[in-house]
């Protein structure tokens, strides 16, 4: 999660938040909204002496979470060497952010662990073979993926699934919760569509899965009445503008209505061939704002709308809000209102 209000909480003073390792660019899987573009996908692995470097200055600058991304981070040589590595120097928390192949070994899964893996945020797109590896490209990836999840339990890693919502999974945002859920997953991160890589430059493929932001929010907030009836706790949510989903934004990772002109100094991202700089430019790529979006209630803390999903979709559905609204939880039992304040981290 980059960037968020979640990962701020709790910091000691003198503390950094979480530095991100983009360990390579390749991939087993095709995603057709995955969002790095074609030129990235092509930029290579960053070698291990290169990100040991990194991640050490990282730590004495005081960085205490340590996220590892790509394309698929576990397809990097020494992706067990680099978690030891941030155990060893003293990082609190190690993620990768994966498609789960790999975990569908339990072997890998358990070394990992010994390694000193912390959690691991899942990319799954659906609660079954068709809605998954339509989105992956890859037959079996479903199954894999499920394989992965167990393995990571089994190991005592921390799951958090991520489902990006879409036109053909949006209809069983539910079912995956229940699915994923009888398995012992209890993080889940919803995510709007990013209209960048694959989706604009595969946009034949890409047009089946294209969805309306505001329906993909109604989605969404459908998806949080079952975990109010559950008394569980509800997901993270992100790349949806607090206009959609008003009341919603204590769960948006990447809304910020604090005054805090230099909110991305806490973190750090190393991407192959690039130096060590913040990620915000990459995390809030072509983002604008609409002519009326100065008037919201929400303007302080939104990040903006994506410039490339207006040309698509257009701007209905995006209203400023005149005032902030109560918390979408304002009227639940005692016990999900309870649950629906919880954070990630409040949880073992």
């Amino acid at each position: 999660m980059k960037k968020n209000n979640e990962a701020t909480r709790g910091r000691a003073a003198g503390e950094r938040g979480t530095f991100e390792c983009y360990l390579t660019y390749a991939c087993n899987q095709r995603c057709v909204f995955c969002f790095t573009p074609g030129e990235l996908r092509r930029s290579g692995t960053i070698p291990f002496a290169r990100l040991a470097r990194e991640i050490r200055a990282a730590r004495r600058r005081g960085h205490t979470e340590l996220s590892l991304l790509g394309g698929e981070p576990t397809a990097h040589p020494d992706i067990e060497k680099i978690v030891a590595l941030a155990r060893d120097l003293g990082f609190a928390r190690v993620f990768t952010f994966s498609n789960g192949q790999r975990y569908a070994d339990p072997a890998f899964a358990a070394r990992m662990k010994e390694a000193g893996l912390f959690g691991s945020y899942l990319s799954i797109h659906g609660h079954t073979p068709a809605l998954h590896d339509a989105v992956t490209g890859v037959p079996g990836s479903f199954r894999k993926a499920v394989a992965g999840v167990k393995n990571l339990l089994a190991a005592g890693v921390y799951p958090v699934l991520i489902c990006v919502v879409q036109r053909r999974n949006a209809r069983y945002l539910r079912q995956y919760a229940e699915y994923f859920s009888a398995l012992g997953v209890s993080r889940y991160v919803m995510f709007g569509m990013k209209f960048q890589g694959r989706v604009v430059e595969e946009a034949l493929r890409a047009r089946r899965f294209l969805i309306g932001a505001p329906q993909a929010a109604a989605a969404v907030r459908d998806l949080f009445g079952w975990f109010r009836r559950r008394a569980a706790m509800p997901p993270l949510i992100e790349h949806f503008p607090p206009c959609l989903l008003p009341g919603f934004e204590e769960r948006m990772t990447d809304y910020y209505p604090e005054a805090r002109p230099r909110r991305d100094a806490d973190y750090g991202c190393l991407h192959p061939g690039e130096g060590a700089d913040s990620s915000l430019g990459r995390a809030y790529k072509d983002l604008v704002y609409l002519p009326g979006c100065a008037r919201c209630a929400c303007r302080a803390g939104c990040q903006g709308i994506d410039a490339n999903y207006l040309t698509v979709f257009g701007p209905a559905g995006f209203e400023p809000l005149p005032a902030a609204v109560p918390p979408f939880y304002a009227g639940w039992p005692a016990r999900a209102r309870a649950a629906a304040r919880l954070r990630f981290q409040d949880l073992p």
